[in-house]
This record gives structure tokens, sequence and C-alpha cells, in this order.
């Protein structure tokens, strides 16, 4: 039987889980200037991004196809942003 300690528990954990992938991105873009150039805020927002899906090991087994989806869009952003 689901507990109300169970869920709690886990919501705990996703909330956890968010805020450090939050914080991650956050003081990563806070290295690039947004305003002088976007799209090195966009790419820099895209490999973090992938760094924190094969970091967590949780996210790294369970988004395969979004990790697959993302490199396509960073090879992209590579190719056409500059």
């Amino acid at each position: 039987m689901f507990r109300y300690y169970d869920f709690m528990r886990l919501y705990n954990d996703k909330i956890e889980s968010f805020s450090a992938f939050a914080e991650s991105l956050s003081k990563n873009l806070l290295k690039v200037n947004p305003n002088k150039n976007p799209q090195a805020t966009l790419k820099s927002l895209l490999l973090r991004t992938r760094h924190e899906l094969i970091k967590n090991d949780r996210l790294h087994q369970q988004a395969g196809l979004e990790r697959e989806q993302l490199e396509n869009i960073i090879q992209w952003v590579e190719r056409n942003g500059q």
C-alpha cells in the first residue's frame, strides 16, 4: 500500500532533483553573458543539460530518447549558430 510518507519522500526527492538541476544550469549560465551572445547562451544551456543528464544515473537510464534529441539539437546549433 502506497502511504503518505512514501508519496512525500518521492515528492521531496523530485523537488531536490529539480532544484539541483536548476542550480547547476543557473551557475553555468552566470559564466556566459546572455545579453552579449544569445547563441553562446543557448549552447551553454544545452551542453549543461546534457552534462546533467549524463551525470545523474537515474536520468541517464530514463532519458535515452531525450539525450539523443538533445545531441541533435546541439549539433544543429553548432552548425547553424555561427
